[in-house]
């Protein structure tokens, strides 16, 4: 404490202002007070990550930080939610998680949220490190086949490489895929992780990996002792071994849900309920063993009702209430809400839009705002964003940035892949079971195309027809799985151009006959 003496009131105020910014340095259990502003009335997601200009090169200068991140063991999974009233609001998964549950009544801005979540999860990890799968529990085109509510849902998302699979919960076949494929991939992460945790085991691949490269450059010894089971004693190389026993890479991955009171609860008539309770069990198995494994679960659903009995609702410990919209012209934009942490701490935000059309020189257009001197302390005045309707969409200018970035670390991704392109054998079985994105089928034609100039054996299994003309013939032998395929042929789940490929390069063999599940394996009480 000091009093200064003879000082005019212009030095004070001077003095005053300098002093504004400061606060005082208090021991750590002590709570400040902290200067905060208020809410926006609406905010954009690339300004709340610093990615105004979103480049490959601002994503690379991420992954790469994300990488040397000793606390992200297994990659990053923070999901930026919007702006808050001292920054941007963010919620880390691996940290704070495992799964986050949105809540909020319709229109209050739901389905944008998630759309967030997963655009700022793709912008803080690279592809190889983290996987995301996207599936709307209700269906977006509503009877008589025009749009409901919901718009797009999540499919708007499906240009980002970081998304591996799209759901609709409209065909009860694909469904039950969908549950099957999620339940194995738990059994093999079980299976690889044995007893540790997700952490736990990248923390000792990284340690053996160390190790190994002391050990390797330690030595002049090109190999090294392997006694089979036999009396024989072989050598072989060091190298070798060490590759064979490598362990496969693991990346963490986020299941995002939208309308699981849809699966919970599916309307009468609707096509995906007869695959609800399916799916519905192997999300329940996400969210009671997702934590060790390194699996998350993002979900969004209307408050109240049956889904606060569920699993996925009971392990959030992450947890998002949006408020109900206004209609006034000074009310908030959808968007509005809270979350709230696993200590109770409840931080209120506005969500970051990620679909709007804002043009390109919008950032570069200087913002002049009034200022009082009182506030000088206050952080920075947000920029009041207007969006236009001309020019893509900001998640478009993110899914193009993000792909040109993965391109540029491509060399990690094909190191992954190298034994599927230098397999002698490789077998696909149920390709077009499912409908990935764009990247993933950029990747498998890669991978076909390197194979077929290297005149390697590739075996593909398939249930639809390799031709139109196919269907018709294949009727008098369907069953209720393949009736719901019948319209669609190959060319339809895989597209045109790469069943061209096919063509050439392989040989069709057509198998007809009754599915052996329905006539023999059939399950019974007996």
């Amino acid at each position: 404490m000091a009093a200064v003496d003879a000082v005019s009131l212009a030095w004070a105020e001077r003095f005053a202002r300098a002093l504004a910014p400061l606060r005082t340095d208090g021991s750590g259990t002590e709570r400040q007070a902290r200067v905060s502003v208020p809410l926006p009335q609406a905010a954009r997601l690339l300004d709340e990550l610093g990615l105004a200009r979103a480049t490959p090169a601002s994503l690379m200068a991420r992954w790469a930080d994300a990488a040397d991140d000793a606390e992200s063991l297994g990659g990053r999974a923070w999901a930026v939610l919007g702006a808050g009233p001292r920054g941007p609001v963010s919620a880390d998964l691996a940290a704070d998680g495992p799964h986050l549950l949105i809540e909020g009544p319709a229109s209050s801005g739901r389905t944008e949220l998630l759309r967030a979540v997963v655009a700022s999860l793709a912008a803080a990890e690279r592809p190889d490190r983290l996987g995301i799968v996207l599936m709307d529990g209700r269906d977006s085109v509503g009877s008589g086949g025009a749009p409901s509510a919901s718009g797009d849902g999540l499919r708007v998302c499906t240009d980002l490489p970081h998304v591996t699979t799209h759901l609709t919960a409209t065909d009860p076949v694909r469904m039950r895929e969908f549950a099957q494929s999620l339940s194995a991939e738990l059994k093999r992460r079980a299976e690889l992780l044995g007893r540790s945790t997700f952490a736990e085991w990248h923390t000792g691949r990284e340690l053996s990996g160390r190790m190994v490269t002391q050990r390797a450059t330690g030595t002049n010894a090109t190999g090294d002792l392997d006694s089979p089971p036999s009396s024989t004693i072989r050598l072989r190389p060091g190298a070798a071994r060490r590759q064979t026993e490598a362990a496969p890479p693991l990346p963490r991955l986020v299941v995002v849900v939208d309308d699981l009171d849809a699966l919970v609860s599916p309307a009468l008539g609707s096509p995906g309920r007869p695959a609800a309770g399916s799916v519905m069990r192997a999300l329940e198995a996400v969210a009671r063993e997702g934590e060790r494994l390194g699996v998350h679960l993002v979900v969004a659903t209307a408050p109240g009702g049956r889904t606060a009995d569920t699993e996925p609702a009971r392990k959030a410990t992450l947890r998002v209430s949006l408020d109900a919209p206004g209609s006034g012209p000074d009310d908030p934009a959808p968007g509005r809400g809270s979350l709230t942490r696993p200590d109770g701490r409840t931080t209120p935000f506005q969500g970051g839009r990620v679909t709007g059309r804002i043009p390109r020189t919008a950032t570069l257009r200087p913002t002049v705002v009034p200022l009082d001197w009182q506030r000088m302390g206050d952080p920075p005045t947000r920029r009041p964003v207007r969006e236009l309707g001309n020019g893509p969409t900001d998640l478009a200018l993110l899914a193009s940035a993000l792909e040109r970035a993965a391109r540029e670390v491509a060399a990690t991704e094909l190191a992954i892949l190298k034994p599927v392109f230098e397999a002698e054998v490789l077998v696909l079985d149920e390709l077009g079971a499912a409908k990935p994105t764009d990247w993933v089928w950029d990747t498998v034609a890669q991978i076909l195309n390197s194979r077929y100039n290297e005149r390697r054996t590739t075996i593909i299994t398939t249930n639809y027809a390799n031709g139109a003309g196919l269907v018709a013939a294949a009727a008098a032998a369907e069953t209720p799985a393949r009736r719901a395929m019948r319209d669609e042929t190959l060319g339809d789940r895989i597209g045109e151009r790469m069943l061209s490929r096919l063509q050439e390069m392989c040989v069709a063999i057509e198998i007809h006959g009754k599915d052996f599940r329905q006539s023999v394996a059939r399950a019974s009480f007996a």
